[in-house]
């Protein structure tokens, strides 16, 4: 078979494309990953037609299927990003492809895969086409592919048929190109039929598109084609590793300027890391192909040749047939001999990373890095509006507006010289080695690892400068009040610019003096006892287990016959976001931390900055509003459990009041009395609550809340019982979440058995 010229290009600027009715795809799926290995190009998008009835499934891909349309799936590489539509009102067997370049402004490459059985006899293709082509923007390509069944002599058939008739009629009217290769045919005949071209293959706006029978069947009777499609970038490039020579980094000497600068302290640790670091570009695994594998696909091909001088020959066809189907198996049976030697090569790696990443993608493959990059490409290409409108929206939903004025309250407390004391050499060394060595950087590039391998003589330095720029004047230098926030999306949410996880990356070296600061501060609140005892969130020894215990102490246990204990879950809405500055502060003034702890925090909290993004987006920098804590800061748990320290004590007066706090989750349950005493101490508790959220910057959420009446054995009717929280409605329902916990009415277990 006469085949063009297949050059060896780069992904860089090509999109490389198959396409092939494969005849049930599960029998050859091993050996299609097998090929893939030999090619010097690998497919980016693997379009396949008779796939069969069992799910399409390709290492190193994932896939586009639609029951509406089983005939037909869509192989995309991970690390391309992409989207699926559907024509309305066409019945054809599509899908519609969308690849969404790495740059937004650059075009997208729309692949509409087909395929129409022979049967069909009078399939008018002009909705397919129409709807295709309608769902372009400018500059963007289409190519259109797949098995249309529809013979024409345009496309190298003897006669024409009226599925043909309308193909082209469909394709001409919208302007489409042929590049099938009419003389090149794409399915095998038999002994009373010839070789023809059902496979087609058309595009708009793409000059410079090739098209090539790769001249394998693999045991299909159709051929793979291999479309060669010029677009922007698609894929991710491939990374690098930094090797660092710490050694040599821990000799370099300091500027004497360096001293008094936050910018030029950043500066001298990208530059000291730079000067003794390579960068060494990763390359993707070429794994050896076997040589038997590749011997019986040569040998099936040299049969097909004598075949096709002699086609009345059975045997030989016969023989053709028991080749391909010896070479599907040995390709299994590689496969899974390739699966057992990776499941291997993991013994004794729990430690690794790299472990860990493979065994959360198995566990749940929407969590990992590349599906998560897909979306937000994803999200940023199918927004229609300008750069600067898909900012604005982002900027409303997860800044907000700036709120008031910063918060100018003076420190009352009495002087604390235990906490002013200047920071130690040891105390700065100790908050270097607990930082974790993976954390992102923020905007000034510095990273733990520059931090944890300090010299001696730069501890010594920078300890100076903690004090004598920082600690004493109680001013933050603006640097490390920067924040980068990187939106990612929510896991379980359906992915749309609303439902986002913002990400804020602050300075590692402010997150290091940031670090000392919490220590002391955590240290001393909890020997003086500020925190009320039932407070459990971010404290140290304490956790949600030390919650559920006293439920079942308190709540799931000892419910008398016919009787019921109450339990309620109140949820503040965007707690850590809104909660007043003056309220954290008020209350470090009243536990006697020291001005220095206070003038810092003060600072720390005002006067802020970040830039938001999504993609390649990015605004430029604003001020964030004067309220709520730093999202990402190491201080803002702290100081978060600081102001809720208020609310606790106001419960802990409360007679008759159960309740636990865990950061922003508050749960309050009533076991004592009638049932009429139990709605008067949680209504109180629950007006408290509102009172409380109402006048530090926060509110209640009326939709989250919720209670349930936790009842023993004999308990027949349920009694008028209401709560409300302000003006709102608390709704009863059969069972609630208590910090990932489902508590039933019942006190069974059942529905946390069915999830899990």
């Amino acid at each position: 078979m006469a085949n063009p010229p297949r050059n060896v290009r780069s992904h860089v600027n090509h999109l490389e494309i198959w396409h092939w009715n494969c005849r049930t795809f599960h029998k050859r799926a091993a050996a299609l990953l097998q090929f893939i290995q030999t090619t010097p190009v690998k497919p980016d998008i693997i379009c396949l037609q008779e796939t069969g009835a069992k799910p399409v499934t390709l290492r190193g891909y994932y896939t586009f299927s639609n029951t509406g349309f089983p005939k037909i799936a869509t192989l995309v590489a991970k690390d391309i990003s992409s989207n699926v539509h559907y024509i309305s009102g066409c019945q054809t067997s599509h899908h519609v492809i969308e690849i969404y370049a790495r740059k937004r402004s650059k075009p997208s490459t729309f692949i509409v895969n087909v395929y129409s059985p022979p049967k069909e006899k009078g399939t008018d293709f002009e909705a397919l086409v129409d709807g295709a082509v309608s769902l372009l923007r400018r500059q963007d390509r289409l190519i259109c592919l797949g098995d249309f069944n529809a013979p024409h002599t345009s496309w190298g058939y003897t006669r024409d048929t009226l599925k043909g008739r309308l193909l082209e009629k469909a394709i001409e009217r919208h302007g489409l190109h042929l590049i099938t290769l009419p003389a090149v045919p794409t399915r095998l005949g038999n002994s009373v039929s010839v070789d023809t071209s059902p496979d087609l293959t058309f595009t708009l706006n793409s000059p410079d598109t090739t098209w090539t029978n790769l001249d394998e069947t693999l045991g299909s009777d159709h051929y793979i084609i291999s479309v060669s499609v010029a677009s922007p970038k698609v894929r991710r490039t491939t990374g690098q590793v930094t090797i660092t020579d710490w050694s040599k980094y821990r000799q370099i000497p300091i500027p004497p300027n360096t001293l008094k600068d936050a910018k030029a302290w950043a500066s001298y640790f990208r530059e000291a890391h730079g000067s003794v670091s390579k960068c060494i570009a990763l390359t993707s695994d070429a794994p050896v192909v076997d040589r038997h594998l590749l011997h019986m696909w040569e040998s099936r091909r040299s049969l097909i040749k004598r075949w096709k001088r002699q086609r009345l020959n059975r045997r030989l066809r016969l023989k053709i047939a028991q080749v391909s189907e010896r070479a599907n198996e040995y390709a299994r049976k590689l496969e899974t001999e390739s699966w057992v030697q990776f499941c291997d090569s993991m013994r004794n790696t729990l430690s690794t990373a790299k472990t860990w990443a493979i065994l959360r993608s198995l566990l749940d493959p929407g969590s990992t890095k590349s599906t998560m990059s897909r979306t937000i490409r994803r999200l940023v290409g199918d927004f229609t509006g300008t750069d600067e409108q898909l900012l604005k929206i982002l900027h409303a939903k997860y800044v907000g507006d700036t709120g008031g004025p910063p918060c100018t309250l003076e420190y009352e407390g009495t002087p604390n010289t235990l906490l002013d004391e200047p920071i130690t050499r040891a105390e700065l060394f100790a908050a270097a080695q607990s930082a974790k060595s993976n954390t992102a950087p923020g905007p000034d590039r510095v990273t733990n690892a520059m931090l944890r391998n300090l010299s001696d003589d730069c501890l010594d330095k920078l300890v100076r400068y903690f004090n004598e720029h920082i600690w004493e004047p109680g001013i933050i230098p603006t640097e490390w009040k920067e924040a980068s926030i990187v939106l990612i999306p929510k896991h379980g949410k359906t992915p749309t610019l609303q439902t986002l996880r913002p990400i804020s990356l602050t300075s590692c070296l402010g997150k290091l003096f940031e670090k000392v600061i919490h220590t002391r501060l955590s240290h001393y609140l909890e020997d003086i006892g500020f925190f009320p005892t039932h407070m459990y969130g971010f404290r140290h020894g304490l956790s949600t287990q030390d919650v559920f215990l006293r439920l079942r102490d308190e709540v799931l246990r000892d419910i008398p016959s016919g009787t019921e204990h109450i339990l309620v879950a109140l949820d503040l809405k965007s707690a850590f976001d809104t909660m007043g500055h003056d309220l954290i502060l008020q209350e470090l003034s009243s536990c006697n931390c020291g001005e220095r702890i206070y003038r810092y925090i003060r600072s720390f909290l005002t006067d802020r900055t970040a830039t938001i993004g999504l993609g390649d987006i990015r605004s430029s920098a604003f001020h964030m509003p004067n309220r709520g804590t730093p999202q990402g800061a190491i201080l803002s748990p702290l100081l978060f459990n600081i102001g809720m320290a208020r609310l606790a004590r106001q419960l802990e007066s409360i007679p008759d009041l159960g309740y636990a706090l865990y950061a922003d989750d508050i749960t309050l349950w009533a076991t004592r009395g009638s049932l009429g005493h139990k709605e008067t101490t949680l209504q109180e508790a629950a007006q408290t609550v509102h009172l409380f959220a109402e006048g530090c910057g926060m509110s209640c959420s009326p939709e989250k809340s919720e209670f349930i009446r936790v009842h023993g054995r004999g308990y027949r009717s349920k009694p008028p019982f209401a709560l409300k929280v302000g003006d709102h409605p608390i709704r009863e329902v059969p069972r609630t979440r208590i910090l990932g916990l489902w508590v039933q009415e019942n006190r069974h277990a059942d529905h946390t058995l069915k999830t899990l």
